[in-house]
């Protein structure tokens, strides 16, 4: 088992970390929009997903990196949605035990119905689908890192194991 893993949204890192108190969801919008809850809570949004920060947290990103360390402390394995805040933080934390896990083309496939049924905004569920998968996929080669890809019908669960 890893110290943390980049997960690709959608694939049950919520989900996971509601069901194990090992797991910390890591969210970084949570950490870098001090206005977040103004845009969770608006009526007819079921989400923040796609949403931009609309007013930098004058404490990020030290305040995620404190939250990060203070999880690993207590043995917590970290999951967080691979983007370019994540990977600094990861590396302002010297975390060197992570992996990606990342869905094959066919789970991919499957996740545009997943991102239209919780409903994520068109732009992000399309940006996701094509330039981000391309960019976190090529990313993860690059660093040489373990690279789990997640099959039709599974998700992070069925993937990594204590």
């Amino acid at each position: 088992m890893k110290q943390a893993y980049f997960v690709y949204p959608g694939l049950g890192k919520t989900t996971l970390a509601k069901k194990n108190a090992k797991i910390a969801d890591i969210e970084s919008k949570v950490f870098k929009d001090k206005n977040l809850a103004e845009y969770i809570g608006r009526q007819g949004v079921p989400n923040y997903r796609g949403e931009q920060v609309v007013n930098i947290n004058p404490e990020w990103p030290s305040n995620l990196y404190q939250f990060m360390q203070s999880k690993l402390e207590n043995g917590k394995i970290l999951v967080a949605v691979p983007k370019q805040d994540g990977y600094d933080a990861f590396d302002n934390l010297n975390i060197v035990d992570y992996a990606f896990v990342l869905p094959t083309k066919e789970r991919l496939n499957q996740l545009r119905k997943d991102y239209i049924n919780r409903g994520d905004a068109k732009e992000y569920i399309n940006n996701n689908l094509t330039v981000r998968y391309n960019e976190v996929l090529n990313y993860a080669k690059s660093t040489g890192k373990e690279i789990i890809f997640v099959e039709p019908g599974q998700y992070l669960e069925d993937v990594i194991k204590d």
